[in-house]
């Protein structure tokens, strides 16, 4: 009873409102995440942003995988948490990512022989994809840092060059936002691009967002869903900064994050968050 009411709430008082979303590693409800299937999946629904994740190969290539090493549990690879900065590309090509069916997903269909691809090969998909959707995709970049881990990654400077320099070949700066955990690797992009628009990831619940967001200058805030209020949306807000939690994969979670009032969600199932805005009246297309 109290969901029908948040529901009609809803309806009411936010008729107008538009939620940006964002596909959580492509669309991994139903396919392999951080594959071009999954990507290529999540735009031809029409999702307003592609979230991913990088990672950097021995010879200095930026993949997207949201672990520094490889996941035994998604991928077909003979040894365990082996990282990929002591692996080339060519080794990384020849891991097959697809044909494993994430358990947490029961709805995810497997990708047999699918591969791990490198961020040049997203934005070459975008760019010669005949998707209605491929002119205006956004991208939502994390640069993943592990301060306790050095040797996985390379440093925030050189982490960030090497991200920007594939940015800026594809002329993608306008359409990418940078997000991450670690403040160091965002500093370093923003001084490269004052164009590129930041997201904060927070991991940890914190009774006041704005001095981070102000501190980094940052366009987006994307804390965990159960760590947001609507009084600290608003509050961002009023300095010009979005929320944009994540990630949020049921209609209870999708209606209390837009009774809270924010700006976007990521999540692991864009079709089902598209459609279920859509019965609610409300939009799936805000421009970030």
């Amino acid at each position: 009873m109290k969901f029908i009411l948040l529901l009609s709430l809803i309806t009411t008082f936010t008729i107008a409102k538009e939620i940006h979303v964002q596909g959580h590693r492509g669309a991994r409800a139903v396919l392999p995440e951080n594959t071009l299937e999954g990507f290529q999946y999540a735009m031809d629904l029409g999702v307003g942003v592609l979230e991913l994740d990088l990672a950097v190969t021995m010879d200095d290539q930026v993949i997207i995988s949201h672990d520094p090493v490889v996941n035994t549990k998604l991928c077909h690879f003979n040894r365990k948490n082996f990282p990929f900065s002591l692996l080339t590309l060519k080794q990384v090509k020849e891991i097959d990512c697809g044909s494993k069916k994430n358990p947490n997903f029961p709805k995810q269909k497997p990708i047999p022989k699918a591969r791990i691809p490198t961020l040049a090969e997203l934005f070459e998909m975008v760019k010669s994809s005949q998707s209605s959707f491929a002119r205006k995709v956004q991208f939502n970049i994390e640069i993943k840092i592990f301060p306790q881990y050095p040797s996985l990654t390379p440093g925030p400077q050189k982490f960030a060059k090497l991200t920007y320099d594939v940015i800026k070949k594809y002329g993608m700066v306008e359409r990418s936002i940078i997000q991450s955990f670690d403040y160091r690797p965002l500093v370093a992009i923003k001084a490269l691009d004052s164009r590129l628009r930041l997201a904060f990831l927070n991991g940890q619940s914190l009774p006041d967002f704005v001095p981070i967001a102000q501190r980094l200058k940052a366009h987006i805030i994307s804390p965990n869903q159960h760590w947001i209020t609507k009084d600290q949306v608003q509050a961002l807000n009023k300095i010009g900064v979005q929320t944009i939690p994540w990630t949020a994969n049921t209609e209870k979670e999708w209606a209390h994050l837009v009774q809270i009032g924010v700006d976007g969600i990521i999540t692991d199932d864009p079709e089902g968050l598209i459609r279920w805005l859509r019965k609610q009246g409300l939009r799936s297309d805000k421009s970030l």
